[in-house]
């Protein structure tokens, strides 16, 4: 069921998750936006995911991703990237999502009871919006890079852009 966010509430056909104490009704990005913000995550968030897909690297590959992920984010970057991704016309928050009233930045402060609640939404917000595509695209870079070429070297390093 396809609904549109009106008026500052939300209604049904939307992903519902409760982080802390809050429900958050989370509405994916239409195509292109989704392709703008992922531009924007993909030199900081792509290279670092390859590693922490790599199963078979075991535990120094997930090291290695999260190392690289935080040598790539400071903190306007990170602020950033919450703003990209915390959109008040795609999540709403409430209990009832015909009820719900639309998360804006100036309300955050009052919603997340501390920092880790925000960055769990915001990793939620990618999951519903990228689950798809982080799923492919291993095979989909796969596919593309000639043998023996550095998948993560050819994915690129952290985006200059977040840090504008």
């Amino acid at each position: 069921m396809k609904t549109m966010l009106q008026g500052g509430s939300i209604q049904e056909g939307r992903e519902s998750v409760t982080i802390g104490a809050q429900v958050y009704h989370i509405k994916r990005f239409d195509p292109f936006r989704a392709l703008r913000i992922l531009g924007s995550l993909q030199g900081v968030l792509l290279a670092p995911f390859a590693a922490l897909m790599d199963t078979a690297g075991g535990e120094e590959a997930i090291m290695q991703g999260l190392r690289d992920l935080s040598r790539g984010l400071d903190g306007e970057a990170l602020e950033k990237l919450a703003r990209l991704l915390l959109d008040p016309d795609c999540i709403a928050v409430g209990d009832d999502p015909a009820t719900a009233r639309r998360l804006s930045h100036a309300m955050a402060g009052s919603v997340f009871s501390d920092v880790s609640e925000a960055i769990e939404l915001c990793m939620e917000v990618v999951r519903i919006n990228y689950a798809g595509f982080f799923e492919r695209g291993r095979t989909l870079i796969g596919q593309v890079l000639p043998n023996g070429t550095n998948r993560k070297a050819a994915m690129g390093t952290a985006d200059s852009s977040l840090k504008n």
